[in-house]
């Protein structure tokens, strides 16, 4: 069978498909073809396929129209693209290290029918407590205060009255301000919330264990390795079980990151940082020991594996 050629139009422009044999060569032209003609030479088709009816493939040469007016010139060689398998997996990794940072969020607060009352005694002893965090901060054994200026707000408080038995309406006011401390010294944290809690209108809302910025990047590096290995490994596993041969990473996602649904939702942090925290209610029920911390890493990873090397 000789070189048949069809000349037609694609999107931009002209083109021609030259059939040979089991082979079929769509080229681009940059100018409308005219009848007969073609290269000076005709394209080359090389391969081990010698009839129509072959299934072996051929190795083929392109060749286009050059911009140029005498000539062709010959493009990339086209070669059949080994399949390769698609396997993404999941990595996961903890570090744990003891809390090195203690917040203390507490609130002073007093109420009564008298707005100025009430407002001078939260100032009063918001004002003894912050001189006691300043102190403790100039020692080293705190590391940084934060407080709120002192509110105040009306309210109606329904009462029983002792000489008709009914409801009446007495208006109360209620100030109170904020403070959060956060120590270094749990030991001198420990004391000091002991006078604290004695006081008078003070109520500790809560303690939350940290670690310093330092050690948790230090934490999450070691953590995202091992997270990104696990993926390897589990990749691997996977690759060996098919009868695929070694994997090659295409892609790794961050917890959060992947499109489409996988890997994790939109709102999944990359970690997590946990630890204990103090009970909100009765200071003689809280716990004061602080509990080790957990830095979590969750990545998931796209790998790719064809087959096995021949020999």
């Amino acid at each position: 069978m000789g070189l048949v050629t069809v000349d037609g139009m694609i999107a931009g422009g002209w083109s021609r498909v030259l059939r040979a044999q089991s082979v079929e060569i769509t080229v681009e032209l940059t100018e409308e073809p005219t009848p007969g003609s073609g290269p000076r030479s005709r394209p080359r088709l090389r391969g081990t396929g010698s009839s129509a009816g072959s299934s072996r493939p051929w190795s083929v040469e392109r060749w286009a129209r050059a911009p140029s007016a005498d000539g062709w010139r010959r493009g990339r060689r086209s070669r059949q693209t080994p399949r390769m398998t698609r396997i993404a997996v999941e990595g996961q990794a903890t570090r744990t290290h003891p809390a090195e940072r203690g917040t203390v969020n507490l609130h002073v607060a007093f109420s009564g029918t008298l707005r100025n009352d009430v407002v001078e005694q939260v100032a009063r002893t918001h004002t003894i407590l912050v001189e006691q965090v300043k102190a403790h901060v100039s020692t080293g054994a705190a590391e940084r205060w934060d407080a709120d200026s002192v509110h105040s707000y009306v309210y109606d408080d329904r009462v029983k009255n002792s000489q008709t038995g009914g409801k009446q309406r007495i208006r109360r006011f209620r100030a109170s301000a904020r403070l959060s401390v956060t120590f270094r010294d749990f030991e001198v944290l420990s004391t000091w919330l002991a006078d604290v809690m004695d006081a008078d209108g003070v109520e500790v809302d809560r303690i939350t264990w940290n670690l310093t910025d330092e050690t948790r990047k230090a934490l999450l590096a070691e953590a995202r390795i091992e997270a990104a290995e696990e993926t390897a490994v589990r990749a691997q596993s996977y690759a060996d079980a098919l009868g695929l041969g070694p994997v090659a990473p295409v892609a790794i996602f961050e917890a959060g990151l992947r499109g489409g649904g996988n890997g994790g939702g939109g709102h999944t942090p990359m970690y997590a940082m946990r630890a204990g925290m103090m009970s909100d209610g009765d200071g003689a029920q809280v716990e004061l020991q602080p509990r080790d911390i957990d830095a979590d890493v969750t990545l998931s990873a796209d790998y790719e594996a064809g087959a096995p090397a021949e020999g």
